[in-house]
């Protein structure tokens, strides 16, 4: 007797073989995505630090800023991108000194009218100057005669930059 196709077995097990494969896929395609927005974070860190490093030049200190309600990143971007509207109305020849993607950037949940740079999981990033006014050092901070930059990273709990997988710690900072 001739058989004229495949019996249920058969396309069950093939059916299966489709479905781990494609499981297999899917964690690869998650675990590269996570470590392609790493990246991401990582690379604006950098592109972030070379700004403030021509503005600290330029202008002779850091934008002002704290990490609550959204402050620190409020002047960052000001001060980065339009100095004449930020912290003492300086610019240097270099202004402006970064160049923010529309993309990167979203209104400012605690201040009408302003912007916040986010990161690549859609939360506001951390900043914050390493000293007040006075010329003090703030508690906490760990870049002690710069600044704090972080991204609260894919769990959107902010860590205060602390990185520990095993913890659950996985932001991404400008001092690690």
């Amino acid at each position: 007797m001739k058989r004229a196709g495949f019996t249920l077995v058969e396309l069950l097990i093939v059916i299966a073989i489709i479905g781990v494969l494609a499981g297999l896929v899917m964690a690869a395609v998650t675990r590269a995505n996570a470590k392609a927005k790493e990246a991401v974070a990582k690379t604006m860190i950098d592109n972030i630090r070379t700004a403030m490093t021509n503005y600290h030049e330029d202008v002779g200190y850091y934008p002002s800023g704290g990490a609550e309600n959204d402050e620190g990143i409020i002047n960052l971007v000001l001060a980065l991108y339009d100095p004449s509207e930020a912290e003492g109305g300086k610019g240097g020849p270099n202004s402006p000194y970064y160049d923010f993607k529309e993309s990167d950037l979203e209104p400012s949940k605690s201040s009408s009218g302003s912007k916040v740079l986010i990161d690549p999981w859609g939360s506001p990033w951390r900043y914050v100057r390493a000293r007040d006014a006075a010329g003090n050092i703030k508690d906490g901070v760990h870049s002690r005669h710069s600044y704090d930059l972080w991204s609260i990273g894919p769990n959107k709990i902010d860590d205060h930059g602390e990185k520990d997988i095993k913890n659950d710690k996985d932001d991404i900072a400008s001092w690690q």
